[in-house]
């Protein structure tokens, strides 16, 4: 009795160097290797990207009974996002998204907080991770003012030598206008 089998493999390894190494079998790599297709990252791939972005969002909405639409800010935020994470990292955002949506219409503030939230950055400092959560060096410096002053803003404004009404814009810029209720 002779059966059809196909196997899907797949791998971010360089198996033919692996195979050199003496890492990987090479009767296991040549019965592998017999067709191999590169699939470019989804970074790579701006058209299939927002053909994604667009199908994920009316799924979610669909399976959640919800309605939600894209800003073009927002929308532009997600098209120059690395999604270092593939398919996968994009169809587990638009999810989140979707469910943790609060108004219908889903602006770049809304999304910047998310990606903060879901993907921070991180560096070492002192043999210590610090969590960076905020992309720009001036959302940084506010964040830590508003910790220093218990979120007073006015004494953050005065501090920075700004008005009240140009932090607020800022903090509302940055996503951290609701961090804080002092």
């Amino acid at each position: 009795m002779i059966t059809n089998v196909r196997i899907i493999a797949t791998t971010t390894k360089n198996l033919s160097v692996l195979v050199q190494q003496g890492s990987f079998r090479e009767d296991l790599y040549y019965l592998l290797s017999g067709l191999t297709i590169e699939v470019e990252p989804l970074r790579n791939r701006i058209e299939d990207l927002e053909n994604l972005v667009d199908t994920y969002i009316k799924l979610y909405c669909d399976m959640y009974s919800r309605y939600h639409v894209l800003t073009s800010g927002a929308k532009k935020i997600l098209m120059e996002y690395p999604w270092y994470g593939n398919l996968i990292q994009l169809e587990s955002f638009c999810d989140r998204m979707i469910l943790s949506a609060t108004h219908r219409t889903l602006d770049e503030v809304f999304i910047k907080q998310l990606m903060n939230e879901l993907y921070p950055i991180i560096h070492q400092q002192n043999n210590r991770e610090k969590i960076i959560v905020y992309k720009d060096p001036e959302a940084l410096v506010i964040s830590e003012m508003l910790e220093k002053h218990g979120g007073n803003r006015a004494l953050v404004a005065e501090e920075l030598g700004i008005s009240k009404t140009t932090l607020w814009r800022h903090m509302k810029k940055y996503g951290i206008s609701n961090k804080y209720r002092v």
